[in-house]
């Protein structure tokens, strides 16, 4: 056993000695030079001066909708300064207005309108005619949508927004007509003015 283990090490340190007589026997190296200074200015790039427009570039569609929209509040904010100044310059050269009459309505800033009075009613019926005429255009918009579907479930979804809108217009239409009737009435109940007097006399 002890034979095998001089042979061994006697074989590793005949590899260690040959490496080190390799090693000694190359001529040695040179480190790399550096390069020239010339050249390392040839090589490199020149600096990049960003402008405006190669900053534009760089912006998504959503960064330019953004600008956009931005520049327009900006817009229509500067606008409604300069309509409120005009307003106030404006408001200074008027005379003081008289203040309404009765109570006033702290949401609108206007006096309140008696439901009763006639003034009151004929704002009530404006605003039925209004709905009126809005539900109308509903139901022949979900008429058309009722015709145009072949999904079961989205003519049904149709078919129940028509009858609601025709449901509506027959509440408005009796109201517009009960509303009516009461503005008649209550013109007729409301005294002529009185003639006005001549003054030949």
């Amino acid at each position: 056993m002890r034979t095998k283990r001089w042979g061994a090490g006697l074989l590793g340190a005949v590899v260690f000695v040959a490496m080190g007589a390799v090693a000694q026997s190359a001529p040695p190296q040179d480190p790399p030079k550096p390069p020239a200074k010339k050249e390392e200015a040839k090589k490199q790039k020149p600096k990049k001066v960003w402008t405006g427009e190669d900053l534009a570039k760089l912006r998504r569609p959503v960064d330019k909708y953004r600008a956009e929209k931005d520049k327009e509040a900006d817009e229509a904010a500067k606008a409604a300064a300069a309509a409120k100044e005009a307003a106030a310059k404006e408001g200074q050269a008027k005379p003081e207005e008289k203040p309404p009459e009765g109570p006033i309505n702290p949401a609108t800033g206007k006096p309140y309108v008696d439901p009763e009075s006639v003034e009151g009613m004929e704002k009530l019926l404006a605003q039925y005619e209004d709905q009126f005429k809005r539900s109308e255009e509903a139901l022949e918009e979900a008429r058309r949508e009722m015709n145009t579907q072949r999904d079961p479930d989205r003519w049904e979804s149709a078919k129940l927004k028509v009858e609601t809108y025709e449901a509506n217009i027959l509440d408005l239409t009796q109201k517009m007509e009960e509303t009516k009737a009461k503005i008649a009435a209550a013109k007729e109940k409301k005294p002529a003015p009185p003639p006005a007097k001549s003054g030949g006399n």
